[in-house]
């Protein structure tokens, strides 16, 4: 495997059912205190903020993401001020929450309902986590923006771990989509996928690793490479 420049650590080869094993648990991850990378589960935001959604449009409803169906505490988000929002129609959920209509878009906003990026409609959002950045989604690529909302990245990356059911608005039917979301960073850094390549990608919006290497999975602080079918970890922090 080809050296990269460290400013610690060391290279450790592995076999890939151990990467196999810690790719599983990070894609689980989201109990305790560090949410999901781009967790699936629509939960309870706080009323001022769907007061305010309410108040800007009748037809619109923003909704947020915790762990549960409680209102987001201070050990959720990680020092986060915006969080991933969906804006959609809704209809009456007959008694029970009202039900969300396909073909809606997400974005990010705070407890006072500012939204991060108010000239954008992204496809999919991921959380902040603490992190400088946060994948968005448009036209089927990915790109990272900072907590100012301005891009780190453009829209080059490919979706590149999990998998979902996504609803056809015209056909009424599901699909399976894998892999369909991108990577958080984890303590400065994430692996991305652009023309098939992987790389990893800093706080900066920099490719640290350029996109040349066979495969990657997330580390803390770094990232599992595979070179010449051989995986390695990188500490780049």
């Amino acid at each position: 495997m080809d050296a990269l420049p460290l400013r610690h650590g060391a290279l450790v080869l592995v076999e890939q059912r151990f990467l196999r094993a810690v790719r599983g648990i990070f894609e689980r991850a989201g109990g305790g205190h560090r949410p999901s990378p781009l967790s699936r589960t629509r939960l309870q935001l706080l009323p001022d903020v769907c007061r305010s959604a309410r108040e800007s449009s009748p037809n619109l409803l923003e909704l947020g993401r915790s762990h549960g169906s409680r209102e987001i505490e201070a050990e959720d988000t990680l020092g986060d001020s915006f969080f991933p929002t969906e804006y959609t129609a809704l209809t009456d959920g007959g008694g029970d929450p009202p039900l969300l209509e396909p073909g809606g878009f997400w974005n990010f906003s705070d407890t006072d309902g500012n939204v991060l990026c108010p000239d954008e409609e992204f496809e999919q959002a991921g959380w902040f986590g603490g992190e400088a950045l946060a994948p968005v989604q448009q036209g089927g690529k990915w790109a990272y923006v900072d907590t100012e909302g301005n891009f780190a990245t453009e829209f080059v990356y490919e979706s590149c771990w999990g998998d979902d059911y996504v609803l056809d608005p015209e056909t009424g039917e599901y699909t399976y989509v894998s892999p369909i979301y991108a990577f958080s960073l984890w303590e400065g850094f994430a692996p991305v996928l652009r023309d098939g390549k992987w790389g990893v990608l800093d706080e900066n919006g920099a490719e640290i690793v350029p996109c040349s290497y066979e495969g990657a999975a997330p580390y803390p602080g770094g990232a599992w490479l595979k070179s010449d079918g051989q995986w390695g970890l990188y500490l780049l922090a």
